[in-house]
């Protein structure tokens, strides 16, 4: 849970109250937190991770986030370039490979889609791809697999876009006759069915079985 600049944890979810939260205290940089998402899987002290998104920019890695006392001193911060400032939107992890993320800004007239394909390296190296994307806000992001093909999702002002190699192609309007052009809020992606769902403002919520385009 995030609580402006903190995070808290309970390991009682189910039974949660005012006494099983832990605060595990600020985010270096006492940034306030905007998005954070997990990698999936079976747990591992060494390969499981909890990626937070700052409201500045700022992208931060807590490894073992599940036995981790504090987020300021078991945080390192893997920020893409050049996005001080900015508002962090979504952070999407590949479902089976940690190493893959795709992070997010919303703001216009800045560089606001960046992948990475070595996100636990000590240093990762980030790849700018929002190509053809370059005038929308960007607000959402999923990553999905489906028949052993990786496809990138992202929502947007302007409609549901996704891509199978955002380094190399462009961004393909989805659904163009069912979601359209509505702002595209949020995305949610179950790996077990392969289930997407596309949550919008103003046009309301979808549901999509992930296997070829969605047009």
């Amino acid at each position: 849970y995030a609580s402006e600049d903190k995070v808290l944890r309970t390991n009682d979810a189910k039974n949660v109250d005012s006494n099983t939260w832990v605060d595990l205290e600020s985010t270096p940089r006492y940034e306030k937190i905007s998005v954070f998402s997990t990698t999936r899987g079976a747990y591992s002290n060494e390969n499981s991770y909890l990626f937070i998104g700052g409201e500045n920019g700022s992208v931060f890695r807590l490894k073992d986030p599940k036995n981790i006392t504090t987020a300021a001193s078991a945080s390192k911060r893997i920020s893409p370039p050049d996005t001080e400032g900015q508002y962090t939107s979504a952070i999407a992890i590949h479902p089976s490979n940690p190493d893959i993320v795709l992070v997010t800004y919303s703001n216009y007239n800045v560089k606001s889609i960046f992948l990475t394909t070595n996100a636990t390296a000590t240093t990762p190296t980030w790849t700018e791809v929002e190509r053809n994307l370059n005038v929308h806000s960007i607000r959402s992001a999923a990553i999905t697999v489906s028949n052993g093909q990786t496809r990138y999702f992202v929502g947007t002002a302007r409609g549901l876009f996704s891509s199978t190699d955002p380094t190399t192609q462009d961004w393909v309007l989805e659904a163009p006759n069912t979601i359209g052009f509505a702002l595209v809020s949020g995305l949610v992606y179950r790996p077990s069915d392969n289930k997407l769902l596309v949550g919008t403002h103003g046009n309301g919520m979808f549901e999509t079985t992930v296997t070829g385009t969605l047009s």
